[in-house]
């Protein structure tokens, strides 16, 4: 699948009474059914960025399960961090490339209504503005497509899915395509919009060393060449420099203590090779990185 122009920083797409959003998944899904519904359409139009130590909770979610019931976002943690020490906000580049519609993006809800109902679809797709109003950009398939119920005008997701997001995290930066396993969304769904949607999954720990560790490395040799004597420089050089020739090596920066830690996954998801889709199934080894974030949505006819 060919990931397509959405930016964030982020750039990026969830039985009933008696049921919690932690067991939903227990009831089996009818994708046909889901994908034949008809199409609420809307368009994307705030995206919040865990930037903030209180929303590492607030867009997190349990996603592996575990005992602790705890919310997991530890994405959240390493935004807050590079934020502190490399003086970017993420929040404000994600804000910026929304309103410069360079993140335009088409939300479709597959529901009969927006009563309790199993069976529902949600699809983010990039979206192109046209004379006519919005269409789906070409694509192989949707940048995320969840399967889940409605109930108490809230969707859950019975079904975790697979989301490709691009990631405009550092500002002069290419956008990093990062693909979300184990995917679920959670929040309030109707006529007026889409609103408080908790987006949240996995990224796996390979793909993270591989493309954010090089993009962050950059940002602090930037960061050195912006302001090499001041506090947070020497601050830098004594964690990342560890032969203290004066320069920090990718190397050096990659293998460190802190970025290994950093780094390290806080959640088990595996994939399960029968289905299509990545599905949160234990098997006992920490894959990945969690990542929540919260979206809303416009209805298209009030959007532009």
């Amino acid at each position: 699948m060919t990931p397509a122009a959405l930016a964030t920083s982020f750039l990026l797409t969830l039985a009933l009474a008696g049921c919690s959003s932690e067991d939903v998944e227990t009831h089996p899904v009818d994708t046909a059914a889901a994908d034949a519904k008809p199409a609420h359409r809307y368009v994307l139009s705030a995206i919040d960025v865990p930037d903030l130590a209180t929303e590492n909770d607030r867009f997190g979610m349990n996603l592996d399960h575990d005992t602790r019931g705890s919310l997991d976002n530890k994405v959240g943690s390493v935004i807050q961090l590079s934020e502190a020490y490399l003086g970017r906000s993420l929040q404000r580049h994600v804000d910026d490339e929304l309103a410069a519609g360079r993140m335009n993006t088409l939300v479709e809800l597959h529901s009969d209504g927006f009563g309790d109902q199993l069976d529902v679809a949600i699809e983010l797709r990039p979206a192109v503005r046209e004379d006519v109003g919005l269409r789906a950009a070409a694509l192989d398939g949707p940048l995320l497509r969840i399967y889940g119920r409605i109930q108490g005008g809230r969707f859950y997701t019975q079904l975790p899915g697979q989301a490709w997001i691009e990631l405009a995290m550092f500002s002069g930066q290419p956008a990093l395509a990062v693909e979300l396993i184990g995917a679920r969304l959670e929040g309030r769904v109707g006529p007026e919009g889409l609103t408080d949607v908790r987006i949240a999954g996995g990224i796996t720990f390979a793909r993270f060393q591989r493309d954010f560790a090089p993009a962050l490395h950059q940002l602090v040799l930037d960061r050195l060449a912006t302001g090499p004597e001041d506090r947070d420089a020497t601050s830098l050089r004594q964690v990342f420099d560890t032969d203290k020739d004066g320069v920090i090596t990718a190397q050096e920066f990659i293998t460190s203590n802190t970025i290994q830690t950093i780094f390290s996954p806080d959640v088990d998801l595996a994939r399960d090779a029968a289905l299509p889709v990545f599905t949160a199934v234990p098997d006992g080894h920490k894959e990945s990185l969690s990542l929540g974030i919260q979206v809303s949505a416009t209805p298209v006819g009030f959007a532009f």
